[in-house]
């Protein structure tokens, strides 16, 4: 079974958490997959980066808590993103 980490509401980068900006407001978070995908073979990677995340989906889309799930591809910058949505 899938299980995420327990989520930070601070900036890996920095440090500063969002609960010490009180102007912040939010209703949901998100938890963002990243990885680079190749153009060789046809988009190989990328097909199959897309065939594991439908081989999850169901399971992912089960987990309490997550409200969505969405897939972005950009192919210029080669990305193939999964940002999932969830209750705070």
């Amino acid at each position: 079974p899938l299980v995420f980490a327990p989520l930070a509401l601070s900036c890996p980068v920095c440090a500063v958490s969002v609960l010490e900006m009180p102007f912040v407001t939010f209703e949901h978070i998100a938890r963002e997959w990243r990885c680079k995908f190749s153009s060789d073979s046809d988009n190989a990677s990328l097909m199959a980066a897309q065939a594991k995340l439908e081989e999850i989906l169901a399971d992912l889309s089960s987990i309490e808590g997550v409200v969505s799930v969405q897939r972005v591809v950009c192919g210029g910058c080669l990305d193939f993103k999964v940002v999932t949505k969830l209750t705070k």
